[in-house]
């Protein structure tokens, strides 16, 4: 029940900080690729998918900690531009306990976790995420702050259609309740001598949870975290234009609903089974469940509909800061796929992309290879 917080709101999204090709009338073209990552160390079945530039550095993907009683995955990953001054980050889950009842504090305190008064999602990120994120960087300033409420919303909505899953498989042994925060800060700081903006958001849930107690009454505990912080910076000169390649980012990232529904069941699974597992016992039971959808049935489809849904809406008013998007339909694959604004024209080979202020261009005439077919502006 800890861990199952860190995969109820899948992650934040990202994907489309753009490398630029220029043609030859000085019109700017932006170039992507489908990315599909694959969970290698757990379920061997695509996780997630997003569009990365062509010509940038991915890192990361699925990272699953099976030390714990209840093993859990996290989504991280890095994109970095070919220069390295534009980067998109999406951090892991973090999870603080916190309990007025001091011997519960220093037996988790004991086990190494991280014992912490909750606080809003806002003073999250400006005192503790940054104090342990960005040490390394000097005049550091928060310039904005702004609370989330509608994100914070939907990120409820979200985490409990995955904990209505959860208790379909694995009924509550405690009574407990949950709340969650959303909030973003924009800073400005100084690394290697050169002025950064870095945009950072995220949501954050509490569970709080009621245990009997000796005495005849119930003890409070509080399990409460980030789900994910995602981050984004560029330079101070440069951000008003990078801005707009991370709206697209988050707007195509993709979570694989299957996986996500076969995570929730793993852990599911085993709490409800209430055994010690040692770790060859853990991938054994990893592939069992993976080979069948039987504990699940058509739960799948419709935790995969209720949080997609919560999911988009959360993007639709993330910040006023972020320029707007339009929808294009891939002729290849009948997908639909948000790009930024403002161009008069995007071409695909089912692999890449290119867009393009020239109501003329066209990649077929510009570039050697590739059958180039033109995607339609969706009103």
């Amino acid at each position: 029940m800890k861990r199952i917080v860190s995969l109820i709101i899948v992650v934040l999204v990202y994907v489309f900080l753009l490398a630029d090709y220029v043609n030859a009338a000085g019109n700017e073209a932006m170039a992507f690729r489908k990315n599909v990552v694959i969970d290698q160390q757990g379920f061997g079945i695509e996780a997630f998918r997003l569009l990365v530039p062509q010509g940038w550095n991915f890192s990361g993907g699925v990272m699953w900690d099976n030390t714990q009683y209840q093993p859990f995955a996290q989504i991280s990953f890095r994109i970095i531009s070919p220069d390295g001054e534009v980067t998109l980050e999406q951090h892991p889950s973090h999870l603080f306990f916190f309990s007025e009842d001091q011997n519960l504090q220093y037996s988790y305190m004991q086990s190494g976790k991280d014992v912490l008064q909750p606080i809003s999602a806002v003073d999250y990120l400006s005192h503790v995420f940054l104090a342990r994120a960005r040490s390394q960087v000097t005049n550091i300033k928060v310039i904005e702050s702004q609370n989330l409420p509608q994100r914070a919303k939907n990120a409820w909505e979200a985490a409990q259609n995955e904990l209505n899953l959860f208790y379909q498989i694995s009924p509550p042994q405690s009574q407990s309740e949950m709340s969650t925060d959303a909030a973003r800060i924009k800073i400005e700081y100084t690394d290697g001598g050169k002025r950064f903006i870095e945009e950072i958001s995220a949501s954050l849930s509490y569970t709080t949870t009621y245990m009997p107690n000796m005495y005849g009454g119930y003890t409070q505990s509080i399990n409460w975290g980030p789900t994910a912080v995602t981050c984004f910076r560029a330079p101070a000169h440069d951000m008003n234009k990078k801005i707009n390649y991370y709206n697209v980012i988050t707007k195509s990232f993709k979570v694989n609903p299957v996986w996500q529904t076969k995570c929730v069941t793993f852990i599911a699974t085993l709490t409800r089974e209430r055994v010690q597992m040692a770790q060859r016992d853990i991938a054994r039971r990893m592939r069992q469940i993976g080979q069948t959808q039987s504990e699940t049935g058509d739960m799948i489809y419709e935790s995969y509909k209720k949080r997609q849904a919560a999911q988009d809406e959360i993007m639709k008013n993330y910040s006023q800061a972020l320029r707007g998007v339009d929808s294009y339909s891939d002729p290849v694959d009948n997908s639909q796929v948000e790009l930024p604004s403002g161009y008069d024209s995007a071409w695909t080979n089912g692999r890449d992309v290119y867009m393009s202020e020239d109501p003329n261009f066209n990649p077929a005439a510009e570039l050697p290879t590739g059958d180039w077919q033109q995607m339609q502006r969706q009103e």
